[in-house]
């Protein structure tokens, strides 16, 4: 739909340029339309933010816990979430750069919904860290939401300097932040 190509073009426009440089006119030039037309769809910049953000974060919720619905014990689980959350970074750049960087120019009024979704993000990651903590898997003595903290920072720093045909593929450097979990 137009919507999703103006979501899609803002997010890209907003990774490169900045929420606050980009303009309406930006937006509707990359799409291929009027400012005016472009209102027809979205009241303001800071509703199409809103937007990147939402679909961001569904899409990142979406996909790690399909990955981890196919994993066999807690820690295949954490393994397949760490992975997924990668790959989804990396494969939707613009979306996530934009939920990382961008997310604080959010208005005020639409915080509440956006930290509804974060925390049933949070809550994903906090179960599978408690039952993998339960299981043995992690050693007791974790404080698992420092850890949730350090993870979410190495995972989403990665965008910044991963190149598909570099030294790293993402699943090592998935399995490779598991085995720093475990081992220290």
């Amino acid at each position: 739909t137009r919507a999703n190509e103006i979501i899609a073009q803002s997010a890209q426009l907003f990774r490169k340029k900045g929420f606050h440089a980009t303009s309406i006119r930006d937006i509707g030039r990359a799409v291929g339309i009027t400012s005016a037309a472009l209102y027809y769809h979205f009241n303001n910049k800071e509703e199409i933010l809103v937007a990147i953000i939402r679909q961001s974060a569904e899409l990142l919720h979406r996909e790690v816990a399909s990955a981890m619905a196919i994993a066999t014990n807690p820690w295949q689980q954490v393994q397949a979430a760490l992975r997924a959350h990668l790959r989804a970074c990396i494969k939707h750049q613009n979306f996530a750069l934009v939920l990382i960087f961008e997310a604080r120019h959010l208005p005020p009024t639409s915080r509440p919904k956006i930290n509804e979704q974060r925390d049933a993000y949070k809550k994903l990651w906090m179960d599978l860290l408690q039952h993998a903590q339960r299981e043995g898997y992690i050693a007791p003595n974790i404080n698992l939401n420092l850890l949730r903290l350090l993870t979410f920072g190495a995972l989403n720093q990665v965008i910044t300097w991963y190149h598909p045909t570099g030294s790293y593929q993402l699943d090592q450097i998935a399995d490779s932040l598991l085995t720093f979990i475990s081992q220290g």
